[in-house]
């Protein structure tokens, strides 16, 4: 039950969200492909997470440590960003997707 309650199956779980964080490394785990992003857009979304304080690392496949691990960085963000802050994160990058879009209509 602790192995799964805590993600320790995998080296990335809920205790090293708790060092990292202490450390000053926060991140974002995802994973699947990126294909369907264009790179100049994923730069802009890489550099408005950097402004919320972390960085967006792809490892390709997800286990349940990287869905723990996102958890506690997550409430964490919430701390110090208020309960909305995924809100306007996500609007800002519809706003992002949108510029791209009329980029490439015009």
């Amino acid at each position: 039950m602790t192995i799964s309650a805590y993600g320790l199956d995998s080296t990335i779980n809920y205790f090293t969200a708790k060092e990292d964080i202490r450390n000053g490394k926060i991140r974002f785990y995802t994973y699947g492909q990126l294909c369907c992003i264009p790179s100049n857009v994923y730069r802009a979304i890489d550099s408005l997470g950097k402004s919320y304080g972390y960085k967006t690392i792809n490892i390709g496949m997800g286990t349940p440590g990287v869905e723990i691990y996102n958890d506690v960085v997550e409430d964490y963000l919430e701390q110090i960003h208020g309960e909305n802050w995924r809100n306007e994160f996500y609007r800002k990058v519809d706003s992002i997707h949108g510029v791209e879009t009329q980029i490439k209509k015009d």
